[in-house]
């Protein structure tokens, strides 16, 4: 069995756990969960998926959990040293949170066509998170070059992280590998898995509604 029939199967199980289910209830009125993780490959849903996971003000009453815990799942996957990363696991541990502004499908500036699939922004911590969301698509031509240059000149005063999501191993430009870090959909399983196991008690809730 290979890495792709693993994750599919592991998220097949995640559907059908009966906890998952009250995670499911609560964004049936944002997203389709089938859809997303069973059925569609359009990346904009997965990508408002997560913008509404990671939104401390979002009607999950997570609050700033996911994003937390993101991070945190982040950094322990992060173990490439030749990897720019300009947030620490130290800047990590003081910001705030419930500062937080999500966006998907911002255009990158006037000039370009091309927008950013998630992007994770505070003003008040001045740090930055750019995640580009790929299913099984591939990477297009200076894609990720234009978007990390727009994201330098955009946030100068920022704090930067690039993520690359995807089902597939993606093959970054060798100019570019120092900058992005590669995550697989496993590290989104493990991050609802978290949200089941430690956050039982909000889910509950929703079995009453």
């Amino acid at each position: 069995m290979d890495n792709q029939d693993i994750l599919h199967k592991n998220i097949k199980d995640l559907i059908f756990d009966e906890e998952f289910s009250n995670l499911q209830i609560i964004a049936n009125d944002e997203i389709n969960f089938m859809q997303i993780l069973g059925v569609s490959h359009k990346e904009l849903q997965h990508s408002n998926f997560l913008a509404w996971l990671f939104n401390p003000n979002a009607s999950h009453n997570l609050g700033n959990y996911a994003v937390k815990e993101f991070i945190k799942l982040f950094f322990k996957k992060n173990t490439n040293e030749n990897t720019i990363c300009e947030l620490s696991v130290l800047d990590f541990l003081q910001l705030d949170f419930d500062s937080l502004e999500v966006s998907t499908e911002k255009q990158i500036s006037d000039k370009s066509k091309r927008r950013y699939d998630l992007l994770i922004y505070s003003a008040k911590e001045k740090f930055v998170i750019l995640i580009e969301n790929k299913i099984y698509s591939e990477i297009g031509n200076n894609q990720l070059s234009d978007y990390r240059d727009a994201i330098e000149k955009e946030y100068e005063d920022c704090k930067k992280v690039f993520i690359v999501l995807s089902f597939i191993q993606q093959d970054i430009a060798p100019e570019e590998k120092d900058f992005w870090i590669q995550l697989d959909y496993m590290h989104i399983i493990t991050l609802l898995d978290n949200i089941i196991k430690d956050q039982s008690n909000i889910l509950s809730i929703w079995r009453y509604f």
